[in-house]
């Protein structure tokens, strides 16, 4: 069933959702299906005063986390501020939070507040809508929205950057008839045309790196964005080639693919080895990291060998010195037990 809640101008808020939004998130883990709220897909709470009021944002945040089915809040005209822009940047920034439409129309949202929401949407995968009709964004805010769909600090940053938001609702109003409050940029209007109309997230993604670094008209382009980007993203490159509607004609196509490979033998791709060679690599470093220890082992034991063939000649010479004293020892023994033997060495040979 499609659950919805609508509190529009209801200004005891503070006495119902907090207490229920603080009983979901404190007690979360326990009967949670029993909270009313748990299945709720739309929450209402247009021209509220929640600013001011004595609505803790924190525990709003947290509490509407735990709205596992929610896909829509609209918070209009309740001059949400810097302080309810944290409260729901750190919402966004929930990867399994299921919100897909959100609208802020008429908060006084300013740039420092665009800044907060965009950072915690770099990664959002569910939002599809935030309706920022009717605030007060310049130029400077556009440029952060702009950076949030399309960053063009390199073709990884651009592949990785905000795929899934497909309307700011300001120019919804505009084609509505509603005079648009902001302007919306042309710019920032295609990227999402971008979004909505590419049949996958993947294939804007391919769309916004080929147009931002590589559809230019002429018969060559600049080779230096693949040069700083990690190598792993040249499949990628070749593969735009395939999409003939980006190019103005084949001729120009092929001159254009042409001008990739020629350029390829580049020491910046080809420096970059190998996931198989860079394990081989790291096994040969092992190898021989293991083979210097074992030759210093080897040069320990010969050392070791040639000290102990020393200790052992210095041995067997005190061993011969005491057999040779034990000898004539022995030879004076018999002596003194036979004069005969003494008087028989005595006898000259000449006699």
């Amino acid at each position: 069933m499609n659950y919805v809640l609508k509190l529009e101008r209801y200004y005891p808020i503070q006495l119902t959702l907090r207490r229920s939004l603080d009983s979901l998130s404190a007690n979360h883990n326990a009967h949670i299906s029993s909270n009313p709220l748990i299945d709720l897909k739309k929450l209402d709470l247009n021209k509220n005063r929640l600013v001011g009021c004595d609505l803790y944002w924190d525990g709003f945040s947290n509490g509407l986390h735990l709205l596992t089915n929610l896909k829509e809040l609209k918070l209009d005209d309740n001059n949400i501020g810097n302080t309810g822009c944290k409260a729901l940047a750190k919402l966004l920034k929930k990867r399994r939070f299921p919100l897909k439409k959100l609208s802020l129309r008429q908060n006084s949202i300013d740039d420092e507040c665009i800044f907060i929401l965009t950072k915690a949407l770099q990664k959002n995968k569910s939002l599809t809508t935030l309706d920022l009709y009717n605030n007060n964004i310049t130029e400077v805010g556009w440029d952060y929205v702009s950076d949030l769909l399309c960053n063009k600090r390199g073709i990884e940053a651009t592949h990785t950057s905000n795929h899934t938001l497909k309307s700011f609702g300001v120019a919804d109003w505009s084609a509505a008839g509603s005079s648009p409050s902001p302007t919306e940029p042309a710019s920032v209007t295609a990227l999402l045309t971008m979004n909505k109309t590419a049949p996958s997230k993947t294939r804007a993604a391919k769309e916004k790196v080929w147009k931002t670094f590589f559809k230019a008209n002429n018969n060559t382009f600049d080779m230096q964005p693949l040069l700083e980007d990690s190598v792993k993203i040249m499949p990628h490159i070749l593969a735009y080639f395939a999409m003939r509607s980006s190019f103005p004609s084949e001729e120009i196509r092929f001159r254009k693919l042409y001008h990739v490979l020629r350029n390829w033998n580049v020491p910046a791709l080809f420096d970059n080895s190998s996931p198989e060679s860079e394990r081989l690599g790291k096994k040969i470093s092992a190898l021989e990291e293991k083979n210097a220890s074992m030759e210093l082992l080897v040069k320990r034991l010969q050392a070791e060998k040639s000290q102990l063939k020393q200790e052992n000649k210095v041995v067997v010479d005190e061993l011969r010195g005491e057999i040779q004293g034990l000898k004539k020892e022995r030879e004076e023994m018999e002596e003194v037990s036979d004069p005969r033997k003494s008087k028989k060495r005595k006898v000259s040979p000449n006699k």
